[in-house]
């Protein structure tokens, strides 16, 4: 829910084009957030919420010609719980969606961004590149880590990018994942993309150009002080309500798996 806590990581700016016409592009459902977008490109977006605690702000930003697509999120990505036993026992497998969470292992950013590659951008992609980002995956856990402490469970951020070729096009992604566990014996587990982002371009010259928007894009985002706070406080009321319905859900699946004994 804190958007504007972790820190920002800047891509690479391409060289020389600085002076880019680009102009503030404003949330319109909520006015949640504004960041700059290229002049006369078609944009889209908006911020989606899964669930009261689930909230995410997406951008898509298309150049007029149509052979170049910026992102910046995508509100079909579900928070994940790491398989378990328990799940198990009720016939829950990975792959499948339990009450808004999506069943999966663990994904490190890199993975992530590959997966997400084949997932949505590129039928048979071709990864030309792919690495774990380790700076910036040290930035964020020097906050991830004691926020999720100060809130008793175990919290680890991952950062990489992966590059592609799809057919004639080129693309990349980066992504931020954050995996959450119980501070103390065991439990579920959970982890989320937290920050998503990349582009496709039709022509590999204009990857340059796409690298440059990716980047001022991200480094302009701004989340809204009020609206955060709002979202926030909508955060903590559904918590205390969804952690009674989680303890009452976990007794349930423990009584089934008993009595499965």
């Amino acid at each position: 829910l804190m958007l504007s806590t972790l820190p920002h990581v800047a891509l690479a700016a391409a060289p020389g084009a600085s002076g880019a016409p680009f102009t503030t592009w404003r949330e319109p459902r909520e006015g949640a957030f504004t960041l700059s977008v290229p002049r006369g490109w078609q944009i889209q977006g908006a911020v989606h919420r899964n669930g009261p605690v689930d909230v995410r702000p997406f951008v898509q930003a298309r150049s007029p010609d149509g052979h170049i697509t910026v992102f910046v999120d995508d509100p079909s990505i579900l928070p994940r719980e790491v398989p378990n036993a328990l799940l198990q026992q009720v016939g829950i497998r990975e792959g499948q969606v339990f009450q808004g969470t999506l069943i999966e292992r663990y994904r490190t950013g890199v993975q992530f961004a590959q997966d997400y590659i084949a997932w949505k951008l590129c039928r048979q992609p071709r990864i030309t590149d792919a690495r774990p980002l380790p700076d910036q995956s040290n930035e964020m856990n020097a906050q991830v880590v004691p926020l999720g402490r100060s809130q008793g469970t175990l919290a680890q951020a991952s950062v990489g990018e992966a590059a592609f070729r799809c057919g004639e096009s080129l693309g990349y992604t980066y992504a931020a994942t954050i995996l959450i566990a119980p501070g103390m014996g065991s439990g579920a587990q959970f982890w989320l993309v937290y920050k998503l982002a990349g582009f496709v371009v039709g022509n590999p010259a204009q990857a340059g150009w796409a690298n440059y928007v990716l980047d001022v894009m991200l480094g302009s985002f701004r989340v809204d002080p009020q609206w955060e706070a709002r979202t926030v406080q909508q955060g903590r009321s559904a918590v205390g309500a969804m952690a009674q319905m989680q303890q009452t859900m976990a007794n349930t699946i423990a009584r089934h798996a008993s009595q499965q004994a």
